[in-house]
């Protein structure tokens, strides 16, 4: 488990995220908060889930995808620009 750097949360941090702190704690969104997270398989899905990883306040997100961009993605998947079909 990665430590917490920082004990506190600044008060934008506390106003942004309070719904989650009041759902899960202070103590579980400072673990959040201090999290990396990989996530494999950019589609429709992934972009999705990669977006709500990022608004719970995670510290990085890393997405790795090694398929080519196609014309369904720009129909499923927000994350890949419209014009990048056919490439990575």
């Amino acid at each position: 488990m990665k430590k917490i750097t920082e004990s506190n949360l600044s008060k934008e941090e506390s106003e942004q995220y309070d719904r989650q702190i009041r759902l899960w704690g202070l103590e579980s969104q400072k673990r959040i908060r201090a999290t990396d997270v990989l996530v494999v398989g950019i589609g429709g899905f992934g972009a999705e889930v990669c977006k709500n990883i990022i608004l719970a306040g995670v510290h990085s997100v890393t997405m790795l995808d090694h398929k080519l961009v196609t014309e369904l993605d720009r129909c499923s998947q927000f994350l890949a620009p419209t014009d990048n079909v056919g490439k990575n």
